[in-house]
């Protein structure tokens, strides 16, 4: 040990090199000494005494010495020496905090999955993403569908992963509850759930839709409401958070939807610690040989290690909060500092202020059940973290622990372009006074010549016509005027050109 070997001697001097392999059990001595197997085996390490494969705590500063060319010296004052903040002692000079390190090989398994299976409900069982460009049927998408925030009028767009809009979650004019209408063309009835009519592979974005509604309910049924709803808050959330993210680096705007807002994805994916024992790459010579060693390694899986997904210190992380499991009721944040300075967000609110007026910067933390601000989450090695993000397309998630390197993935074009241009957002708009044989309103000029009307004829059947660009030329109506409502659309230019609506999900 270090404290040995300077017990007896004035001074010395040596380098930390060894420290690591000391503490795996293998002796070192300037080097590290290998077996002498039989002629054409690998030489490996000799493991002499048992390991301690983590290691951690505390280390104290008692005295510091300079020593100059000429042999002068100069004791200083370690009381005043200054530690990092964010590792200092309280009440301890000179002392600082060792975070714990693994001695040994590990690793971080973050993995983009693809939709869970019924009957094998282990997150590790789930297959990796991967991207096929011959066989698209053969490829694994861990994009579950999109959501696209609209932080003027506080409502949540829902589409599929092929961009199938399934639905949107906005406020009760009347009450302010959270409310669920599914998606213009699908061809459900106007009280259908998030769930009706999806597929397993789509049930994820579907959950989210009822986290949603569900952590309102539960929160509308408290003795004291909160003052803001589940879905307000949420959209807060990713509106602060979206602050600190170059949105534009990875994607830019190519599509329709980005006209609305910002879409963001609904990525699957699971992590993992893995911590390997050492057995196959030493030769084992203490006492209780290979089974003792094992087990001290074994001992490993009951300490749990700290990790943190996303960084708003990284203008190219897109990670905008997620969800933990099964558990869609509760939305985390990546940093808990988002919900303490979180600006204002809606109409006429925050930076959607009327144009020309000063914005409002002022932070109102975000109080709702609905969001955990607690940003530190915590897993055994061996143990698998199911994890639902949201996540801008083509954007990274980083893993941070201390423990190891930092860990980031990237989702792939091929997962998310698809659907990002197959998106059309819907606008709400009526009752308006229309010729039902030629509809005739005027149009968006950024949203392109293909923009639709659909209305309700029936509990399962909709209607679509092109909208004409209304002039100052006056004419004659063919029909009658009609007080209609329905929805503005717009259909992409891979869309079907006849403007029909199909069933399974969208239109």
């Amino acid at each position: 040990k270090l404290g040995d070997f300077l017990a007896p001697l004035d001074m010395a001097s040596a380098s930390l090199d060894g420290i690591r392999e000391q503490l795996l059990g293998i002796m070192y001595m300037g080097q590290m000494p290998l077996d002498t197997p039989a002629p054409g085996v690998k030489r490996k390490p000799v493991a002499s005494a048992l390991p301690q494969p983590f290691f951690g705590g505390t280390m104290r500063l008692d005295a510091m010495r300079v020593v100059d060319a000429f042999g002068r010296t100069l004791d200083l004052d370690v009381s005043r020496v200054s530690t990092t903040r964010a590792l200092e002692i309280a009440d301890a000079p000179a002392s600082i905090t060792v975070r714990p390190r693994v001695q040994h090989a590990a690793r971080w398994i973050v993995r983009f999955v693809g939709a869970p299976d019924p009957t094998a409900p282990d997150p590790a069982a789930r297959p990796d993403a991967n991207v096929d460009q011959v066989t698209r049927d053969a490829m694994v998408n861990p994009v579950a569908g999109f959501l696209l925030p609209d932080h003027i009028d506080e409502s949540l767009e829902v589409f599929a992963a092929d961009g199938s809009p399934i639905g949107e979650l906005a406020h009760d004019s009347i009450t302010g509850a959270v409310t669920w209408e599914p998606a213009p063309g699908r061809p459900v009835l106007p009280d259908a759930g998030p769930f009706v009519g999806l597929t397993a592979a789509q049930s994820p974005i579907a959950d989210v839709a009822a986290g949603v509604l569900l952590a309102d309910v539960a929160a509308r049924g408290q003795p004291t409401p909160p003052t803001s709803s589940s879905l307000s808050s949420m959209l807060r959330a990713i509106d602060t958070t979206l602050w600190t993210i170059d949105t534009y680096s990875a994607i830019g705007s190519p599509t329709v939807a980005g006209l609305v807002g910002r879409p963001v994805a609904v990525v699957r994916a699971t992590v993992r610690l893995d911590i390997p024992d050492d057995i196959s790459v030493v030769t084992i010579t203490h006492i209780g040989g290979a089974d003792v060693r094992r087990a001290v390694f074994a001992a490993m899986s009951e300490v749990r290690f700290p990790f943190r997904l996303g960084a708003l210190e990284r203008a190219d992380d897109s990670l905008l909060g997620f969800f933990i499991g099964d558990d869609f009721a509760h939305l985390h944040l990546v940093d808990k500092v988002v919900e303490s300075l979180a600006a204002q967000s809606g109409r006429l609110k925050g930076a959607l202020g009327q144009l020309g007026a000063a914005i409002d910067i002022t932070a109102v933390p975000i109080d709702h059940p609905y969001i955990v601000a607690e940003d530190e989450l915590w897993v055994r090695p061996g143990q698998d973290v199911a994890l639902t993000l949201l996540m801008l397309p083509a954007g990274k998630v980083h893993v941070t622990s201390g423990l190891l390197p930092r860990k980031a993935l990237s989702l792939a074009e091929d997962w998310v372009g698809p659907g990002l241009r197959a998106m059309s957002p819907s606008v709400r708009v009526g009752p308006v006074l229309v010729d039902p044989s030629e509809i005739r309103l005027p149009l968006i000029r950024a949203m392109g010549p293909r923009q639709r009307f659909t209305r309700r004829t029936g509990p399962l059947t909709w209607r679509d016509d092109p909208i004409k660009a209304a002039t100052m030329t006056a004419y004659l109506p063919r029909m009658p005027h009609e007080a209609q409502e329905g929805w503005i659309r717009v259909a992409p230019e891979e869309s079907d050109a006849s403007g029909g609506t199909s069933g399974g999900g969208g239109a």
